[in-house]
C-alpha cells in the first residue's frame, strides 16, 4: 500500500471534521487558491487576492460546464496551467446532457485523492462487516481508454482510469484483468467478468447502478439455466458499494443474499467528491470536507449559497462545489437534503439531479425530452393532445415508456413517431446513446397509446386536488400511469 496513503489517512482527524467543519473549509478554499494563483484561472480572478470565503463569492462566479469550454479546449490542444498549476492527465468524459461529452480535467492530485476516498468508505464499512476484508473485490467500469485529445490527453471513462490505477497499487484485491473494463463488446466483457472471477474469493462488489450488476447476473443464470443468488456463487460475499438510490426500484437484495451488507458510495463524481457514503441502513454520506469546497443554495432561489455547517434539515439545496482539480463554484446539478447530524457536521443524502432523468446514469434533461416529443412530432405528422414519459422499472433493463394522447395519426405515422423520438435523444443526448448503446444499460422506448380524453379526465382531477398539481410530462413515479387507459401498445 503507498506510504503517503496511509500518512494522509492518518491525519484525517475525525474529531476535528466533526467539530469545526467551517474552519477546515476555509483552510481547504484557499489553500486550493494558493496553489493556483498563477494558473490562467487564478490570475484572471484574481486568487492571490482573496483573503476569505466572502472575498472568494464576491470575487467568482457561479458556473456551469458551458461557461468553461473555452478553458477546457486550451487544456484539449496541450496547454498546461490553465485552471490549476497542476498538469491535467487524464479527460473523464462524463456522457453530458448534449450530444457531445463534457470532458473533466484530472489531476494525479484527483487520483490520489480518489484512492483515499476508498480507504476512507472501507474503514467505515469495515465498522460494520469485518468479513469483507482479505477477499476479493468484482468491479464494474467502463474502458479508461477512448481515445487522446488533439494535445495528446488521454480520455474515457473515471471507473475504468481509475480501476487501472488501482490494480497497480491493489493488484491482489480485483477479481478481474484490467482487459476486462477495456472491452468493446458487452457479451465478451460480461464473459470476461464471469470467467475470471468465478473461481475468486469475491467478498465485495462495486457497481454504479444496479443494472449492471443484474445484467451479468442474467448473464450467468442464462449459462446456468437456473435463477441465481451471488451469495451461492461466492459464499463469503458480505458487502456491495453502490449508487444506493438506484436499489429503489430493484430486488437486489434476493440476488445478493439477505445477509449481504450494501453501503452507499457517497456522492462521487467525475468532478469532484461531494460525500463518503457512511450508513448501512440509509443513503447517508459523511461531506468531502477535506477535499473539496462546498457551498450550498436553497433549490429554485437566487440566495447566497452558505455552507456546510448552515445547512437545516427539510430544505433541498443545489451543490456548488471547488476543486483541487481545477473547477471553481461549478454547479454540478446534484440536489441533496440533510439526513442528520454529528457533532456540527451535517450528514447529507443525494435527492436528485436538477430536471433531468436518470434511471441508469443516461442524465437527459426533460428540457431534452420535450425536444424530443416535438422533433418527433412534426416529422411524423401527426398530433398529440397530451403525453408524459414514464420510466418503466420492471425488467433487468429499464425503458422509456411514453404515454401519448392522439388527435390524430395512424398506426404507420406513430410508429415514425417512435422512431424520430428514439433518433433525437440518441443524437443530442450522448449520455442516453451511451446507456442505450455501450454501456447497455437502458432498453428501447415503447409508445403506449391512451384513449381519447383521458388527459381531459386527468385536468379535471387536478383542478378538484385529486392529482398531481401540474401538468406532468415526466413522471418518474411509476404509479402515475395507473391513472391512464393504455389502449396500444407500439414498439421499434
Amino acid at each position: 500500500m503507498d506510504m503517503s496513503l496511509i500518512s494522509r489517512l492518518f491525519s484525517f482527524h475525525w474529531g476535528s471534521v466533526f467539530r469545526n467543519p467551517n474552519k477546515i473549509q476555509e483552510k481547504v478554499l484557499l489553500d486550493i487558491l494558493f496553489n493556483n494563483t498563477t494558473s490562467a484561472y487564478g490570475q484572471r480572478f484574481g486568487f492571490g487576492d482573496i483573503k476569505s470565503v466572502q472575498d472568494f463569492q464576491a470575487s467568482l462566479p457561479i458556473v456551469d460546464y458551458s461557461l468553461i469550454t473555452s478553458y477546457i479546449e486550451r487544456i484539449k490542444n496541450g496547454e498546461q496551467n490553465v485552471l490549476t498549476t497542476d498538469s491535467v492527465i487524464y479527460f473523464a468524459t462524463t456522457s453530458g446532457t448534449t450530444n457531445k461529452p463534457k470532458f473533466i480535467p484530472v489531476t494525479e492530485r484527483r487520483v490520489s485523492d480518489f484512492m483515499f476516498e476508498n480507504i476512507l468508505w472501507v474503514l467505515l464499512a469495515l465498522k460494520y462487516n469485518k468479513k469483507f476484508f482479505g477477499g476479493k473485490m468484482l468491479y464494474f467500469a467502463g474502458a479508461k481508454s477512448e481515445g487522446k485529445t488533439t494535445g495528446g490527453v488521454p480520455f474515457g471513462s473515471i471507473s475504468g482510469f481509475i480501476a487501472n490505477r488501482q490494480k497497480e497499487r491493489f493488484a491482489k484485491r480485483i477479481a478481474v484483468g484490467e482487459e476486462v473494463f477495456d472491452c468493446k463488446s458487452f457479451n465478451e466483457k460480461m464473459k470476461t467478468y464471469y470467467k475470471q472471477s468465478l473461481p475468486q474469493d469475491v467478498r465485495q462488489i462495486s457497481f454504479a447502478y444496479p443494472t449492471e450488476l443484474l445484467l451479468f447476473v442474467k448473464y450467468i443464470a442464462e449459462r446456468k439455466n437456473s435463477e441465481i443468488n451471488l451469495s451461492e456463487l461466492w459464499p463469503n460475499l458480505s458487502l456491495v458499494g453502490c449508487f444506493k438510490k438506484a436499489l429503489d426500484d430493484y430486488p437486489i437484495q434476493q440476488i445478493i443474499g439477505l445477509d449481504t451488507l450494501v453501503i452507499d458510495h457517497g456522492i462521487r463524481a467525475s468532478e469532484g467528491t461531494i460525500s463518503i457514503g457512511c450508513n448501512p441502513s440509509g443513503r447517508s454520506g459523511i461531506p468531502a470536507i477535506q477535499q473539496t469546497f462546498l457551498e450550498f443554495r436553497e433549490v429554485n432561489t437566487e440566495n447566497t449559497p452558505i455552507f456546510v455547517h448552515q445547512l437545516k434539515e427539510g430544505i433541498f439545496y443545489e451543490v456548488i462545489m471547488t476543486t483541487p482539480y481545477g473547477l471553481y463554484r461549478y454547479s454540478i446539478g446534484d440536489i441533496i437534503q440533510v439526513s442528520g447530524w454529528v457533532k456540527n457536521l451535517p450528514l447529507i443524502e443525494f435527492v436528485s439531479r436538477n430536471k433531468t432523468l436518470d434511471t441508469v446514469g443516461e442524465h437527459v434533461p426533460y428540457s431534452q425530452i420535450e425536444s424530443a416529443v416535438r422533433d418527433a412530432e412534426s416529422k411524423s405528422g401527426i398530433e398529440l393532445i397530451d403525453y408524459t414519459l414514464i420510466p418503466n422499472k420492471e425488467n433487468v433493463k429499464p425503458t422509456y415508456d411514453l404515454f401519448v394522447e392522439i388527435k390524430k395519426g395512424d398506426n404507420e405515422s406513430l410508429q415514425r413517431f417512435l422512431s424520430f423520438f428514439e433518433k433525437f435523444l440518441q443524437e443530442k443526448v450522448l449520455s442516453y446513446e451511451r446507456m442505450r448503446n455501450y454501456f447497455n444499460r437502458l432498453g428501447e422506448p415503447r409508445l403506449l397509446t391512451v384513449k381519447k380524453g383521458e388527459y381531459n379526465e386527468l385536468n379535471k382531477r387536478r383542478i378538484m386536488g385529486e392529482s398531481q398539481p401540474k401538468s406532468k410530462h415526466v413522471a418518474e413515479d411509476s404509479k402515475f400511469q395507473r391513472q391512464l387507459s393504455v389502449e396500444q401498445i407500439i414498439t421499434l
